[in-house]
């Protein structure tokens, strides 16, 4: 049985889940060189946030109907770092969320 206490999450477990994400959806759209994803690890290292941004064109593919696409990935996703013992979320970044987000940085 799995302990309910948080694993720390580490650079391997960062990794791990964004090449199962990145390989995901590189199979899913057009073009799978314009795919970003950015993790964004909890300040106490126990929790993460994928970030997933695809050319606009691509984003029909990404999101599917009703959102059923995204959705299985968010799942897939969480299922892995449950098994990592880490929580996760997947976030879909929109056009204009990049671009805000450049200029902040």
């Amino acid at each position: 049985m799995r302990s309910k206490v948080p694993n720390k999450i580490t650079s391997e477990h960062v990794d791990e889940i964004v090449n199962l994400v990145e390989t995901i959806v590189c199979m899913i759209v057009d073009n799978a060189e314009t795919v970003t994803i950015t993790p964004t690890v909890s300040e106490n290292k126990t929790g993460m946030i994928i970030e997933i941004n695809v050319d606009p064109d691509d984003m029909p593919f990404l999101l599917g109907r009703d959102g059923q696409n995204i959705g299985a990935i968010d799942r897939l996703t969480r299922a892995a770092c449950a098994r990592l013992g880490v929580d996760c979320h997947v976030n879909v970044l929109e056009r204009h969320d990049m671009t805000e987000r450049r200029t902040d940085g």
